[in-house]
């Protein structure tokens, strides 16, 4: 156990959005700020509309961002509980090397293992192989698996349209009647596909970044904080 702070909806219905980006002012570790600087405008960029404007506000809870995903990341900031990702990152590139050791090599072709050059780089590193240091067993990425779900699931939206044309057409006297179940197929099918993919992101960025700062901060501060902030509320 490293003592990180367990995670509960409790938990995620007390920590605002505001809190969460002040840990970058209380980590003193220049490399360690550099690195959660990284996850953060990554965390930020997943709630961003296309002119760069972020779509959270200060106010917003850990749990309204979450939505239904909470469940997942709970899960997830628990199995991180017992990682030191700090001593891990320290260790150096030969050590996040190691933790690829059993990468398919299906993988390693499509996708070659990223190198660190520079200390904030850890940042795109845990965030694409965030499961390999909670278990190096592991043979593929999660987002490797994620991304060929992604490209099935849409493949799936343009194939079944055309099937059930195909198979119904001869059987129907008003080819009409088909356009609306095909379009809701290719539409539907597109939209679930996008959604998961998102939902998966905004998961592993909330884990990575929380986690990783959760070693560096002081946490009581920020409980004795929000808990002032309820009793002025009570009063």
């Amino acid at each position: 156990m490293t003592g990180k702070p367990g995670y509960d909806m409790q938990r995620l219905q007390e920590l605002s959005v505001a809190e969460m980006r002040a840990r970058l002012e209380r980590i003193d570790n220049p490399a360690a700020l550099a690195i959660a600087t990284r996850l953060w405008k990554q965390l930020e960029w997943k709630f961003s509309n296309q002119y760069g404007q972020t779509l959270i506000r200060d106010d917003y809870k850990l749990r309204r961002i979450a939505a239904s995903r909470a469940p997942l990341l709970i899960r997830r900031l628990e199995a991180l509980r017992h990682v030191d990702i700090g001593d891990f990152i320290v260790e150096g590139p030969e050590r996040m090397a190691m933790a690829l050791d059993n990468l398919h090599p299906l993988v390693r072709l499509l996708r070659p293992p990223q190198r660190m050059k520079q200390v904030s780089d850890a940042a795109s590193w845990l965030l694409h192989n965030l499961e390999f240091i909670e278990n190096p067993r592991r043979r593929f990425p999660e987002s490797f698996v994620r991304s060929w779900l992604f490209g099935i699931g849409l493949s799936l939206s343009f194939i079944l349209p055309v099937l059930l044309v195909l198979i119904a057409a001869p059987r129907v006297a008003n080819k009409a009647v088909l356009l609306l179940p095909c379009f809701v197929i290719l539409v539907g099918g597109m939209l679930i596909s996008v959604v998961q993919l998102h939902d998966f992101g905004v998961v592993r960025s909330l884990a990575a970044y929380l986690s990783f700062t959760d070693e560096f901060v002081n946490l009581d501060s920020e409980q004795e904080a929000e808990s002032g902030k309820q009793e002025k509320e009570s009063h």
